[in-house]
C-alpha cells in the first residue's frame, strides 16, 4: 500500500482563541494569533508516495463497510448498525466485546466520568457484551447519525422524551429487551451484559428492519483507493494524543509499524476482557462543542451548527471543522479550505470535548 500525501500551507489551528490551551505536553500553544485564524488551507498538491502494491484483488461477494470503508461481506455491510452503551468507570474495566467496535464514541456523562458507545455491523456470535449502562440523550443523536439501533440499560430521566420519539429505535435492558443477564464477578450496576442473539431477537420482536435503508450514506467519507493511504505531510506530528478526560486519563499511542493508534486508560492498556486484544484505531476524530450542565452534572451538549475539530491519522494531526444541520442528521467534516474530509479506511474513535475542556487536550 502506498500513502497519498497532502500538503498544508500551515499546521495552525483554525480557531486560535479556542485552541490556545490545546498544545503539546511541553505547554506550547498550537496556532497563531486571532488575526491569523482561518488563514490556513488544505490542498492536494503532492504526488502520492510510491510503494509496491500487490496488484488487483477480487472483492466478489463483498462491498464497502458503512462504518469503516473497508471491504467486508455483503451481508455484513447491509446490516443496520448496533450502537451499544458501554460502562467505562474503573470497576467496569476491562469490558467485553469492545474489540469488535468499528466506531467508538467517548464523552463525559456526569462529573468526570465518561461513557463509551460502540458502533458495529460485524457482530456475529458475540456471547458477552458489556457491561452496558444507561442512556444519555446526546448518545442517541450519535447513534442516529449512523442509522443505528441504540442499546442501553436504563436511562437518565432527562433522556426519557427523546427515547419515546417515534424516530428513535432503542432497546432498554431495564424493560426486558435483549435478554440481558448479570454476572457475579462484579456488583450492580456494573454487571449487566447482553449478546447479539438477544439483541437480534428483540429487533425481530419489535418488527424493525435489520438492514440499512437502500442508498444509506455514512457521515464519514472514506478513501476508496485501496492502494493508497492519506498522510498529511505538513500536519502537526502526533504520536501521542490525550483527550483530557480526567478520571480514566485515556491516551492513544501511535505505532508506525501498522499505522494504528493504541488506546490506554487507567494507566494500562485498554483491552477487551474476552480476547485480550488492545483497542486500536486508524482514525482519531475530535469534535469540540459548546455546552452547559444540568444541576446533577449531566452535560447539555450543543451538537448542531458548526465548530472546530481535529483529525488524526498516520502520525499527524490537522485542524478541521464540522457541521450538523439537523437534529437527527449526520455531522459532516471539512478541511480548512472547505473540502470534505476523506478518512482513511479502518476503525475510528470519536472524542466529544467541550470548549471549556479543550485546555486539557494534549498531544506530541
Amino acid at each position: 500500500m502506498k500513502r497519498r500525501c497532502y500538503a498544508l500551507f500551515a499546521a495552525a489551528v483554525v480557531f486560535a482563541g479556542l485552541f490556545c490551551g490545546c498544545g503539546k505536553d511541553s505547554g506550547s500553544p498550537v496556532g497563531g494569533t486571532e488575526a491569523e485564524a482561518g488563514t490556513t488551507a488544505v490542498q492536494q498538491v503532492t504526488e502520492p508516495v510510491t510503494q509496491e502494491t500487490t496488484g488487483p484483488v477480487s472483492h466478489d461477494g463483498q462491498t464497502r463497510s458503512f462504518l469503516t470503508g473497508e471491504w467486508v461481506d455483503e451481508q455484513v455491510a447491509k446490516r443496520t448498525p448496533l450502537a451499544i452503551m458501554i460502562n467505562n468507570i474503573e470497576d467496569a474495566d476491562p469490558q467485553s466485546g469492545i474489540d469488535r467496535a468499528e466506531i467508538m464514541y467517548e464523552a463525559y456523562v456526569e462529573s468526570d466520568i465518561t461513557r463509551l458507545m460502540m458502533l458495529l455491523q460485524d457482530y456475529d456470535d458475540m456471547k458477552k457484551i458489556g457491561p452496558v449502562r444507561s442512556c444519555r440523550e446526546f448518545y442517541v443523536y450519535f447513534a442516529k447519525e449512523f442509522q443505528a439501533i441504540y442499546i442501553h440499560f436504563g436511562f437518565s430521566p432527562l433522556a426519557a422524551n427523546l427515547l419515546a420519539d417515534s424516530r428513535v429505535q432503542a432497546l432498554d435492558g431495564m424493560y426486558g429487551w435483549c435478554d440481558f443477564y448479570r454476572t457475579t464477578d462484579r456488583v450492580a450496576p456494573h454487571n449487566a451484559y447482553t449478546t447479539t442473539e438477544g439483541i437480534l431477537g428483540s429487533i425481530k420482536s419489535k418488527g424493525w428492519d435489520s438492514e440499512l435503508a437502500e442508498g444509506a450514506e455514512s457521515p464519514l467519507t472514506f478513501n476508496e483507493n485501496d492502494a493508497e493511504e492519506i498522510v498529511f505531510e505538513n500536519g502537526v506530528p502526533c504520536t501521542s494524543f490525550k483527550p483530557g478526560f480526567k478520571r480514566n486519563k485515556p491516551e492513544f499511542i501511535y505505532n508506525a509499524d501498522d499505522g494504528l493508534y493504541y488506546r490506554n486508560q487507567y494507566g494500562r492498556a485498554h483491552c477487551d476482557m474476552e480476547s485480550g486484544v488492545q483497542l486500536s484505531f486508524k482514525n482519531i476524530l475530535v469534535k469540540f462543542v459548546t455546552g452547559t450542565k444540568y444541576e446533577n452534572g449531566t452535560p447539555i451538549l450543543n451538537l448542531d451548527g458548526k465548530g472546530p475539530g481535529y483529525y488524526i491519522t498516520n502520525g499527524k494531526l490537522i485542524p478541521i471543522t464540522w457541521e450538523k444541520d439537523a437534529q437527527f442528521g449526520p455531522t459532516k467534516y471539512y478541511y480548512e479550505n472547505g473540502d470534505e474530509v476523506i478518512f482513511n479506511q479502518g476503525k475510528t474513535f470519536v472524542n466529544i470535548i467541550t470548549v471549556d475542556d479543550a485546555k486539557d487536550v494534549k498531544y506530541e
